[in-house]
């Protein structure tokens, strides 16, 4: 057996088996080949692997030019869409706001790994290129002269086509994944934003309210105080009784509420002005505009004049 058939059988197993041994490792999904990831990109290079064998034993190694490019750009095409893919998933986990998530997510992707099925399936493409570059052995067909230029180039055109869509489309992927998370940042940044505006604008209007209310809570007393301090001491004297003396008089409501529990306080004094006590009285209610005789009795003998201490009162709501 030629070095040339050797090498071309020995590439074309290498794919074979490389196609099943782990192609990338992932936590939890565990090992994936290329023959289970649901491309089919296994198949193909099943195919090419057997269409390999095929030239090889027909004696027609020059044609794993073709073979050798088509699996050779296949194998860029996933590799740098899977490097790019990865990247992208990284970068859009760093851009996510939150921490814990976007710490799982990098550790995740930083954990993907590149198996050994790569490079054997790498060096099975090698040796097919090795045997198709081999000069001919002098059993081999002749091939035309044009055809052994072409060959090459068609498997150069297939590397390279296939190097170059598999980093276009893996960039794109991976700009997509970029510009959706900087979205869903943004979305999520402006959310946030809405809620602060939100809860400001209700704390606002929860800060107004409650001025409000005491605003109008110190009205109201403003107003309630105003009304009592319409309550005035129209007259009152001395009146002599049976038993005591008594100090009566009439008050007046003046303001426009009703007044509850008016008290009227006198200071009793002796000669010296000096304080003995105190005489009172209180109704229940004044209506507005209404007149109370009062009457304050006065039991001790020594108290010889009286002085108007406090008028009181609590005026009712509207």
């Amino acid at each position: 057996m030629s070095t040339r058939l050797t090498l071309a059988l020995t590439g074309a197993a290498l794919l074979l088996i490389g196609v099943f041994c782990p192609f990338v490792t992932a936590p939890i999904v565990g090992s994936v080949t290329l023959f289970n990831t649901g491309r089919g990109d296994g198949v193909i290079l099943l195919v090419l692997a057997v269409l390999a064998a095929v030239f090889a034993l027909l004696r027609r190694p020059t044609w794993n030019w073709v073979t050798t490019g088509a699996a050779g750009g296949l194998l860029a095409f996933t590799t740098l869409r899977m490097a790019l893919r990865l990247t992208g998933m990284r970068e859009a986990m760093d851009i996510d706001s939150n921490a814990i998530t976007a710490a799982l997510g990098s550790a995740f992707s930083q954990s993907v790994q590149i198996s050994f099925g790569l490079p054997v399936l790498i060096l099975g493409v090698i040796l097919l290129g090795v045997s198709a570059a081999l000069r001919p052995a002098p059993t081999d067909p002749a091939h035309p002269a044009r055809t052994r230029l072409l060959l090459p180039l068609l498997g150069a055109a297939l590397l390279i086509g296939g190097s170059t869509t598999g980093a276009i489309q893996g960039q794109n992927e991976r700009v997509a994944a970029v510009t959706k998370a900087k979205a869903e940042a943004a979305e999520r940044a402006a959310e946030e934003r809405r809620r602060q505006e939100a809860e400001a604008a209700a704390e606002a209007a929860r800060q107004e309210e409650e001025r409000q209310r005491i605003a109008a809570e110190e009205a109201e007393t403003a107003a309630k105080q105003l009304a009592v301090n319409q309550l005035t001491l129209d007259d009152w004297d001395w009146v002599e009784g049976d038993y005591s003396r008594d100090l009566k008089g009439t008050i007046t409501n003046n303001s426009e509420r009703t007044i509850n529990y008016v008290e009227v306080r006198f200071d009793l004094l002796d000669e010296g002005s000096n304080k003995l006590g105190e005489a009172s009285d209180i109704v229940e209610s004044l209506a507005p505009g209404e007149t109370w005789k009062f009457s304050a009795g006065v039991y001790d003998d020594d108290v010889r004049r009286a002085r108007l201490s406090d008028i009181s009162g609590r005026a009712d709501d509207y």
